[in-house]
């Protein structure tokens, strides 16, 4: 994973609510381990585990993640009344 010092600024991505809690996402710095200092996105409701949510990205795969287009919605057609 490349240093925070090159590319772009890590607090220019913005934070966006998870998809599946609707809670913000929070950035954290990693403080030790070879990935010490490099900066991960995961959301407020983080447990797999205990049933919470697996939401957990790495600056460059949560930048990927911004990126990439959201899933198309469903034809109102397939969407069952009720």
């Amino acid at each position: 994973m490349a240093n925070l010092n090159q590319g772009a600024d890590p607090a220019a991505l913005p934070i966006l609510p998870c998809l599946d809690y609707g809670r913000n996402v929070v950035a954290y710095v990693a403080r030790c381990g070879q990935s010490a200092g490099e900066r991960f996105y995961k959301c407020r409701n983080h447990n797999p585990s205990g049933g919470g949510c697996n939401f957990y990205k790495w600056q460059q795969a949560y930048a990927d993640h911004l990126a990439s287009p959201c899933p198309a919605a469903p034809p109102l057609a397939q969407i069952e009344p009720g």
